[in-house]
């Protein structure tokens, strides 16, 4: 994770390196179990694929994220992965899932309890 954000700022999401070092990530966090980086971990790896448009890439991950922010109703995470799959659905023509994703996403925006979360 330390790498994947100099990477990203000096190189693109888009880069293969980029997929490159979230992937590592993601092992990584499969071999500890459930750690507080997998989240992050998998985000920007979804970033990745749907900033290169593999947008079915970039969905499976959105509903792994969901799951993740699910089983620790985490509000912060629920609004982060409902945004991402909504996002995602979206930009595969999905429009009405796509747009129901995005309306549950911000439903849950509280602006003291999420107000970092605007320059994340």
């Amino acid at each position: 994770m330390a790498l994947g954000v100099p990477l990203v700022a000096t190189k693109s999401w888009a880069v293969p390196e980029a997929g490159n070092v979230y992937l590592r990530a993601r092992e990584l966090c499969e071999q500890m179990g459930d750690t507080s980086e997998t989240f992050p971990t998998l985000y920007g790896l979804l970033a990745f694929y749907f900033t290169r448009a593999e947008h079915k890439t970039a969905q499976e991950l959105a509903e792994q994220l969901l799951r993740l922010a699910q089983s620790q109703q985490d509000s912060a995470l629920l609004l982060e992965a409902h945004l991402a799959l909504g996002s995602s659905l979206f930009y595969q023509g999905d429009l009405a899932p796509g747009r129901t994703r995005l309306e549950q996403g911000s439903a849950l925006y509280d602006a003291p309890q999420h107000l970092s979360l605007a320059f994340s």
